[in-house]
C-alpha cells in the first residue's frame, strides 16, 4: 500500500525568519533528500522562488490580480493562475513529503484558506501546518516595516494582528502548531534550526544556514515611509508613475537604531486585547516584556546623512522632493539636524522638481488636514512651491495657517 504523501506548509507568519528558512531549505536541497524530504520548486520569469506565497495566491486567491507582484509588473493574473496550477500539480505528484512555505498565508481570507484545506483534501494528503508567532507589537513593528518596503505609507494593519490571524487558521486548520519566534530564535541554529527540527530533518550542523537580515533604520524606515505616503508606487491597485517597483531600496542602507512604533502610534486597548488573548489561548511566551516607547528617536546622524547624499545622487531624481519634504521645516529637528539636512540637499536642484509633485504634495496634505494640521501645512507649503498660482493650494495654506 503506498504511504500517504504528507506536506509541511510552512505559513509563516510574516516576519519571522521566513527568508531564512525558505533559503536555507533551497540551499541543502541535497542534505534534506535523506530524510525522505523535498522543498518545492516553483519559478516565476524563469528564476526559482523559494518564496511561495505568489503562487498559492495564484491558485487559491479570490482576487489573484491584485497581488502586489502582479500589479507592480503589470502581469497576466489568469495565465499566472493556470501556470501556478500546473507547476503545484507538478510538485505534489514527484514528491511524497513536500515542504510549501508562503508567509503571506494567514493574510487569507477564510474562505481562500478553506480552498487550500480541499485542494489537499481532496487529493487524500496529509497536511500539516506550521506558523511562528511574534509579539504583538514586534509584530506590528515588522509588518510596518514590510509594508514600508512594498512601498505603502506606515501603517498599523489591525485586521492581520498575530491573534487574529491565529483564530483565522485555527477556524480552518484544527491541527494547525503554533510557535513563539521568539522562542525559536534561542534555539542552537536559530529558527531555521528550530524549523528543521520540527520537521524531523537531523544533522542540522551539517547545513549552511542562511541568516537574511532585511530590517531598516528607524529613520531610513520613517523617511521611505513618507515618501510613500506623498507619492505611493500603487494607487487604485496600479504602479502609480513615475513610481517604480524597488526605486526607494537605495535609502534603505542608511544607518541608525531600530525602527520602533512609539506609544501614540499604537492603539493600546487593541494591543492590551491581542496580549490578553494570545497569552489565555497560547501560552505567556506569546506576548509583550514591554511597552511602545513613549518618544521617537531622531537617528539622523552625519553618518546617516552621509548615506542619504550619496542615495540622492544615485536615485531616480523624481525621489528627491519627496525626500526633501521629509525634513522641510520639520519641527521635531533640533537646529544641529536641520542645518545637517540643509547641507545634504545643497546642490541638488530641489526646487526644479518640486513641479513634478505639486498635485501629490496637495492630495497628501488634505489627507493629513483632519488628523494633522502641523504635517498638513508642511505639505501643503511643498505644493505651493510646486505651483504658486493653484487657488486650491492658496486657500488650503491660508485655512492651516489660521
Amino acid at each position: 500500500m503506498k504511504t500517504k504523501r504528507k506536506v509541511v506548509l510552512h505559513v509563516g507568519f510574516a516576519k519571522t525568519a521566513s527568508t531564512s528558512i525558505q533559503d536555507t531549505l533551497d540551499h541543502n536541497r541535497k542534505l534534506l533528500q535523506p530524510f525522505g524530504v523535498e522543498f518545492a520548486r516553483f519559478e516565476f520569469r524563469g528564476k526559482n522562488l523559494n518564496n511561495h506565497s505568489l503562487h498559492i495566491n495564484n491558485v487559491f486567491s479570490d482576487c489573484p490580480e491584485q497581488h502586489h507582484i502582479i500589479v507592480k509588473n503589470q502581469l497576466d493574473a489568469a495565465a499566472l493562475k493556470k501556470s501556478a496550477e500546473v507547476e503545484l500539480k507538478q510538485q505534489l505528484d514527484s514528491h511524497d513529503n513536500l515542504i510549501i512555505s508562503g508567509e503571506e498565508v494567514p493574510f487569507m481570507s477564510v474562505g481562500e484558506l478553506s480552498k487550500v484545506k480541499d485542494y489537499f483534501d481532496q487529493k487524500s494528503i496529509d497536511l500539516r501546518v506550521i506558523a511562528f508567532v511574534r509579539r504583538p507589537l514586534s509584530f506590528l513593528e515588522s509588518l510596518a516595516q514590510q509594508r514600508v518596503k512594498s512601498g505603502y505609507p506606515i501603517q498599523i494593519a489591525y485586521n492581520n494582528s498575530p491573534a487574529k490571524m491565529v483564530r483565522k487558521i485555527q477556524a480552518v486548520f484544527s491541527n494547525a502548531e503554533f510557535y513563539s519566534f521568539e522562542e525559536a530564535c534561542e534555539h542552537t541554529y536559530g529558527p531555521t534550526g528550530f524549523f528543521l527540527d520540527l520537521c524531523g530533518i537531523g544533522n542540522i550542523e551539517k547545513f549552511k544556514i542562511i541568516k537574511n537580515n532585511e530590517s531598516i533604520a528607524n529613520g531610513a524606515t520613517r523617511l521611505i515611509g513618507h515618501m510613500n505616503f506623498v507619492q505611493p508606487v500603487i494607487k487604485i491597485h496600479r504602479l502609480n508613475s513615475p513610481r517604480q517597483e524597488g526605486d526607494t531600496v537605495i535609502f534603505q542602507s542608511i544607518p541608525g537604531d531600530r525602527f520602533e512604533l512609539v506609544s501614540h502610534e499604537v492603539r493600546q486597548d487593541v494591543l492590551k486585547e491581542e496580549n490578553r488573548w494570545l497569552s489565555a489561548n497560547l501560552g505567556s511566551e506569546f506576548t509583550d516584556r514591554k511597552p511602545a516607547a513613549q518618544v521617537a528617536k531622531s537617528n539622523w546622524n552625519e553618518a546617516s546623512f552621509r548615506m542619504l547624499r550619496d542615495a540622492l545622487t544615485r536615485c531616480n531624481s523624481y525621489l528627491i522632493p519627496l525626500a526633501y519634504s521629509f525634513f522641510y521645516n520639520n519641527p521635531q529637528m533640533d537646529a544641529k539636524t536641520r542645518a545637517l539636512a540643509s547641507n545634504t540637499f545643497a546642490g541638488l536642484k530641489v526646487d526644479e522638481h518640486f513641479q513634478q509633485h505639486a498635485v501629490a504634495f496637495k492630495e497628501a496634505a488634505i489627507k493629513l488636514e483632519k488628523s494633522n494640521t502641523r504635517d498638513a501645512l508642511r505639505l501643503m507649503e511643498m505644493a505651493w512651491l510646486g505651483n504658486k498660482t493653484d487657488p486650491q493650494t492658496s486657500i488650503k495654506l491660508r485655512d492651516y495657517r489660521k
